[in-house]
């Protein structure tokens, strides 16, 4: 692009704050702004681009060289791309060559973009500028599991060397004088939910509340008597209630909070205390109301004292917990990603930019952050340096652009504060009071049928007037405030809403299993109805996908466990996962490292004695008659036998094998480590595994070798690791099973809603409330959460409370907002029917649902029953299935395109030219400048995704007995190969290629020569050796595929597999003379690898697929024998 075009261009450049509601495209504005920032000559080191998570920092890296390299090809199509990308950054007349002239400049900058998340940019400054924010210069980053284990740390630390009676007092006042088992967790969980806020806040904040005057003993004894000198001359029922009230108030005492709240809750104090002068509609005198008046106001006094006590005893809890934290972090050299942020906040970087880009050798002039409503104040603190020396200058030298949606904040448990994207403009004006941002708005989703917009728009508007709202009057007002009417561009999308619902349950655990359970009735039936899911849409371009979003990883569990292999057999996956206890297999390893660990523990003795993994470790022998065709599921609890229950653990010699047990597995892990250990366990147990099970045990190690890695001596943090830990499930599906906070971001075809029972301002676990100065300022006022009935009796703090609570109901509805609008076409919502007793509708999502939805019913209308549909929308065709094309439920050819499977490929760079080439597969070596494939012209179909999926599962196969002995094992551990190898196919695909697999392994020929050398003392295999040498003055570089290395080293036999297709010995004859060279340079590298004469390197060449196998000679002669004559 011309200089003076450039220049032009810069300045129309604006900062820029968007306000975009899902579905509108926030990262397709973001990329726009970063490929414009590119195409005005901005470096890419000079452009941050900041989101928070991995994920979405590396979609939106890889969108950007998406969209450059397919605007870049020579295609009609590219052209068309390339023409939108014109507009889209105001480029006009943008040419090809100047879209590979930006593609260049970022594949050779790839190692300096400052795309990344939040935590990551700070981490870099924090470590640049240790010394000045007091940190250690080596300090290291550590993970939750390693930050629970100091956290565990400092407690004790504060129960060893804390004064006992006092932080007995803490806990008493903090628990309200309940009994408290258990002390640690208790201090955890208390330190855990308040620590972030106790760091943010001043300690003024904590002692905000001023107390009230009480009355003394004298005083609280003449007002008591005065109240029982003023008599009411009413009713009997206001005399009775009168004379017990005077009771109540006598046995009190002066600070008993808990007997005047009694007090107060009762009698003729509570009419008073509320503000009316009626005690069962009769008036009450005015006499006695001024009785009443300073006993109540005591009252009040005492109730706010108990607010102040717990609010300054939760203070000095969380003060003496930093204090330990900080020593135990300071040993071990160890910085929470919230260090970091709390370190910059706290500094004074304002005016550093300058020297913040020298030491982090990035040269910021642009600043681009996305899903800025999940930002805390604590990171803007830390952000707002940066920003506002940004914003100080002309966007067309530094430029500041955010986007993101307030309807989608649903992080408020990590103390997210919308305000600070929608309250930007004010945050960031000039000295003289001018605003240098400007918001903009997008309501237009490009993802989301008529259908689901219609559904948004009911629901959404006009939240004041739903009636399961009315307690939440900020949060509705707020809400009507910011919600705009969506439209769609998809409007030739067919879709269908339905709003039902489920069986009636007798309790609350009882009505979640039945909703949960009639979720995978509807992705059962969903799933048969349509081939397997085999389906795409009319253009053939992804598969049909139905995503069930829950609020609980519990609920995931039990949904994926209701479509699992015992259950409903629906191939479906969890994104975001939960701890890897959901699989019992698992429990099984968990329970026998706990034996390991305390031999006594009878329970867990017990479950591994009941399973699989029993007979395995030496804890019991297997059943009569079992064997690894029995039941996958149900081998795991062999319970029935009576011999091994609980109480036969006491017996002796019971206890006596434990311990022996016990002590091996102890001496195993300390000698081969825990995951070598718990390899050879999981290979054992395999049989009886489902293969999600198996996909679980696999990650259960992945996990042990980073256990192993920090040196740990002890397995019980392991264990809690494991618990503690969510893990993804990494297998595809067109099922998808994950919470809402897990599918931000993502979008579905088919949304099942089941968990919409939920309160919309839950405060069971709700510990302190607090007051801002301001929407995004800093926190004013801290109280610790006391009952409503309490609260509502000071019209000073009464807000403080409100305003939170209703946090919590606005974020409740981002949350079912964010649920609704990952739906394209299809949207399913399962509810609880209506208690026959409720008068109104109850705070929940589930009622707002109803009220929007199903509209006002008059009082003759049939009351809402079990499973009943309460809603249905549709638009276009009601039944939506029936346009999309199926496709047969066969494996694809290899040569399909990417774009045929719905597959978003990386970007794959040609390789480098000249010699110094990396070998892309295990036949290509390089030979003078050329690789094997050049040579021999493969096509895509040789070289493609079928032949790596078949070397992959060979490079794990040594011999073939263990394999043959377990079938069922070697199938789940191959299927789980070729999914690693070729992440980019579908399940079924994956087990076609096992399957074929299976199918050359029964050729007798490719059985002997995979046989040869097996159970020979002395005799190993070794797969995939890389080799790099220099032939000729080029280096050449390739991999040895399949080495068997006799009893000396000088016995060595190279075999080769070629993906090419041949018909009989003839033709395989004639191929291998193709590989004349490979043959050579696999000679060579052998003999210099175990030190032989090449002429003593045997190879073969053995084409898997026709079962055909070439012996090659020094010279590359070759004689042949067909190994298929059984086939």
């Amino acid at each position: 692009m011309s200089v003076a075009n450039a220049n032009e261009r810069a300045h129309q450049l604006r900062h820029v704050s968007i306000l975009a509601s899902a579905g509108a495209g926030k990262t397709f504005q973001l990329t726009n702004r970063y490929l414009k920032l590119l195409s005005l000559d901005a470096p890419p080191n000079a452009i941050l681009a900041s989101t928070f998570t991995r994920m979405a920092a590396g979609e939106i890296r890889d969108r950007i060289l998406r969209r450059l390299a397919e605007s870049a090809a020579k295609s009609r199509a590219a052209k068309s791309l390339r023409d939108q990308l014109s507009q889209a950054i105001e480029a006009p007349n943008l040419a090809r060559k100047q879209v590979l002239e930006l593609l260049d400049r970022m594949a050779k900058n790839l190692h300096r973009l400052q795309i990344r998340t939040l935590d990551s940019f700070f981490g870099t400054i924090v470590r640049c500028f240790a010394l000045e924010l007091g940190l250690p210069a080596d300090g290291r980053i550590i993970d939750e599991d390693e930050a629970f284990a100091l956290r565990r740390e400092a407690i004790r630390m504060m129960l060893a060397e804390g004064d006992p009676e006092m932080i007995i007092e803490l806990l008493a006042s903090l628990t309200e004088g309940a009994s408290e088992r258990a002390v640690t967790e208790t201090i955890d969980a208390t330190v855990s939910a308040l620590y972030d806020l106790y760091r943010e806040a001043d300690a003024g904040a904590w002692r905000a509340i001023a107390p009230a005057e009480l009355l003394d003993q004298d005083a609280l004894d003449a007002a008591i008597a005065a109240l029982e000198d003023a008599a009411p001359s009413g009713p009997k029922r206001t005399i009775t209630a009168h004379r017990d009230d005077v009771a109540r108030a006598r046995t009190a005492g002066t600070g008993d909070s808990d007997a005047w709240q009694v007090f107060i809750g009762k009698g003729l104090a509570k009419p008073i205390a509320a503000g009316t002068d009626a005690y069962y509609r009769k008036p009450i005198e005015p006499h006695v109301i001024a009785a009443y008046r300073p006993l109540l106001r005591h009252a009040q006094g005492v109730f706010r004292q108990r607010i102040i006590t717990q609010t300054a005893a939760t203070h000095a809890l969380l003060t003496l917990f930093d204090r330990c934290y900080e020593r135990v972090k300071q040993r071990r050299k160890a910085l929470t990603f919230s260090d970091l942020t709390v370190a910059l906040a706290r500094a004074e970087m304002r005016g550093q930019l300058d020297e913040i880009c020298f030491r982090i050798d990035a040269s910021l002039k642009h600043v681009l952050l996305d899903e800025m409503q999940d930002t805390n104040i604590q990171q803007w603190n830390a952000l707002r340096p940066i920003v506002d020396e940004t914003v100080s200058y002309s966007p067309d030298v530094r430029s500041f652009f955010a986007v993101g949606d307030i309807k989608q904040s649903i992080y408020g448990w990590r103390d997210a504060c919308p305000e600070v994207l929608s309250k930007l403009p004010e945050l960031l004006v000039r000295p003289n009071g001018e605003l240098v941002i400007e918001q903009q708005s997008l309501a237009k989703s490009w993802r989301s049928s008529p259908a689901i917009m219609e559904v948004v728009n009911r629901v959404f508007t006009a939240v004041t007037r739903n009636e399961a709202v009315a307690d939440f009057p900020i949060a509705a007002r707020g809400w009507d405030e910011q919600f705009a009417t969506h439209s769609t561009a998809r409007t030739e999308l067919p879709g269908f809403v339905q709003l039902r619902t489920v069986a009636r349950g007798e309790d609350a655990g009882r009505r979640t299993t039945i909703r949960l359970q009639a979720a995978a009735d509807l992705v059962e039936e969903l799933y048969r109805r349509n081939l397997h899911m085999r389906m795409t849409r009319r253009d053939g371009q992804r598969p049909v996908t139905i995503g069930v979003l829950l609020r609980t990883n519990s609920a995931v569990s039990r949904v994926l466990y209701e479509l699992g292999p015992t259950r409903r057999n629906v191939p479906a996956t969890g994104r975001g996962g939960g701890p890897l206890t959901d699989a019992p297999a698992v429990n099984a390893i968990l329970d026998m490292l706990r034996v390991a660990e305390h031999p006594d523990h009878t329970v867990a003795a017990f479950n591994v004695q009941t399973s699989p993994l029993g007979p395995v470790v030496g804890l019991c022998e297997l059943p009569e008659g079992a064997s690894e065709d029995d039941d996958a599921n149900a081998s795991w609890r062999l319970g029935d036998r009576p011999e091994l229950a609980i109480a036969q653990q006491r017996d002796p010699l019971v206890k006596a094998r434990r311990r022996r047990v016990a002590s091996r597995v102890r001496r195993e892990i300390a000698g081969d480590g825990l995951a070598n250990t718990l390899q050879r366990w999981i290979m054992a147990i395999a049989p009886y595994t489902d293969e999600r099970q198996y996909r679980r045990c696999i990650q259960l190690i992945d996990l042990a070798q980073a256990f192993d890695e920090r040196g740990h001596t002890r397995l019980d943090p392991f264990i809690h690791m494991v618990q503690a830990r969510s893990v993804a499930d990494p297998a595809s599906s067109p099922v998808q099973v994950m919470t809402v906070h897990q599918s931000k971001g993502l979008e579905f075809d088919i949304v099942i809603l089941p968990e919409l029972e939920a309160e919309l301002a839950a405060r069971r676990s709700l510990k302190v409330v607090y007051e801002r100065d301001g929407d995004a300022g800093p926190i004013a006022r801290i109280a610790r959460y006391v009952s409503k009935d309490i609260w509502s009796v000071f019209p000073d703090l009464a807000p403080v409370f409100e305003q939170h609570i209703n946090r919590l109901a606005h974020e409740s509805l981002c949350l079912l907002y964010v649920a609704i609008t990952r739906a394209r076409q299809g949207l399913y919502m399962l509810v609880d029917p209506p208690s026959e007793r409720a008068r109104k509708a109850p705070a929940r999502l589930s009622s707002m649902l109803m009220c929007a939805l199903a509209g006002a019913r008059d009082d003759d209308d049939e009351p809402v029953g079990p499973e009943q549909v309460l809603y249905t929308h549709s638009h276009g065709d009601a039944a939506w299935f029936r346009p999309l094309q199926l496709v047969p439920d066969e494996p694809l050819d290899e040569q399909t395109p990417p774009s045929a499977l719905g597959l978003m490929l990386p970007i794959a760079f040609a390789p480098t030219e000249g010699p110094l080439l990396r070998s892309a597969d295990p036949l290509t070596a390089v030979i003078q400048g050329q690789t094997v494939a050049d040579v021999l012209s493969l096509d895509d179909a040789q070289a493609g995704h079928s032949a790596l999926a078949i070397r992959a599962q060979l490079a794990e196969l040594d011999w073939l007995g263990p394999y043959e002995r377990s079938p069922r094992a070697a199938f789940a551990a191959r299927l789980e190969i070729v999914r690693q190898a070729v992440p980019t196919r579908d399940e079924d695909w994956a087990r076609a290629r096992v399957e074929e697999l299976d199918e050359v392994l029964q050729h007798d020929g490719v059985r002997a020569i995979l046989r040869e050398g097996e159970g020979e003392p002395g005799v190993r295999v070794e797969h995939e050796i890389p080799f790099a040498r220099l032939e000729g003055g080029a280096l050449q570089r390739g991999v040895l595929p399949r080495v068997v290395i006799g009893r000396s080293d000088a016995d060595v036999w190279v075999i080769g597999f070629p993906g090419d297709r041949v018909d009989d010995e003839r033709d395989a004859k004639k191929r291998a003379k193709a590989y004349r060279e490979v043959v050579r340079a696999w000679k060579q590298a052998a003999a210099e690898q175990w030190e032989v004469t090449p002429a003593a390197v045997r190879v073969t060449l053995l084409f898997i697929r026709a079962g055909v196998a070439v012996e090659c000679g020094a010279s590359a002669s070759s004689s042949a024998r067909a190994l298929a004559s059984s086939s």
